[in-house]
């Protein structure tokens, strides 16, 4: 935190403080692109606890938003799936206290990005469940696509790239399920259909809100020196053999990292 996230909103502070859109960094090697990269946050609208508390203090509070934010979203999606309040208690003090979040705090960006997800997945429930109820009369449901784009943009804007690939993937596997299953109550294509299109709608809004960020960062990546520095088949070559699957049901199967006795021939 302190080697690179630190150093990041002090350099954006300085920015703000002389008037100056940290476009280049020149404090790194030769200089690199700054605000393009998007890991700073610095679009971030919550970031703005950095930009009004001394750094020292600022990421504190901005780690007690998050954290805040996380469980409160979980806690209202699972009171739209139809927990009582004591299950939506435990379920978003669950996530919001989870060891991703835990040990991601350096990373503001990742927890920054993360806490986004159960809302924008309240935002589908909502939409398709509404329709549910409403049967085979259909109806708008503008207002919250308009929410969730906005969204969807704020997550973006949290600078996380593969977070935002995590919650478009959720997102849409949870989004397909339940307008399967939409169209099999309904036994009609047609609200289904409807649906989809509004959440697809949903999403490209979001999209165009974030682009202000991942369309400089695509180019920057695009740019990089890793581009094409090693083939497919070596990356491929690092993954763990397939006699490993079995350490997502007995993680201790191979070896004990912790107590560090590791088992011969891993």
């Amino acid at each position: 935190m302190i080697l690179e996230n630190y150093v990041w909103k002090r350099f954006i502070v300085q920015s703000i403080q002389t008037r100056s859109i940290p476009l280049w960094d020149p404090y790194l090697f030769a200089g690199h692109p700054f605000l393009a990269n998007g890991q700073h946050s610095a679009l971030y609208p919550l970031s703005l606890i950095f930009y009004v508390l001394p750094l020292t203090k600022a990421y504190g509070w901005f780690t007690v938003v998050q954290f805040w934010l996380a469980g409160l979203f979980a806690y209202v999606f699972l009171r739209v799936l139809g927990a009582d309040r004591l299950g939506g208690l435990i379920g978003g003090i669950a996530y919001q206290l989870s060891s991703f979040f835990v040990v991601s705090v350096v990373f503001t960006m990742i927890i920054a990005a993360a806490v986004w997800l159960p809302l924008v997945l309240t935002i589908i429930e909502t939409v398709i469940r509404k329709q549910e109820n409403k049967g085979p009369v259909t109806y708008s449901p503008i207002p919250y696509v308009v929410v969730g784009s906005l969204v969807m943009g704020i997550q973006i804007l949290a600078g996380h790239i593969e977070i935002t690939y995590y919650v478009l993937l959720v997102s849409g596997f949870y989004a397909l399920c339940r307008l399967i299953v939409l169209q099999r109550r309904q036994r009609a294509w047609g609200p289904a259909l409807r649906m989809g299109g509004w959440l697809l709608v949903m999403v490209l809004l979001g999209l165009g809100l974030g682009a202000v960020q991942f369309v400089p960062l695509y180019e920057v990546a695009s740019r990089n020196f890793r581009v094409g520095s090693v083939a497919y088949a070596d990356v491929i070559g690092w993954a763990l053999p397939v006699r490993r699957i079995i350490s997502f049901l007995i993680p201790d199967f191979f070896d004990n990292i912790v107590g560090h006795e590791f088992a011969l021939g891993t």
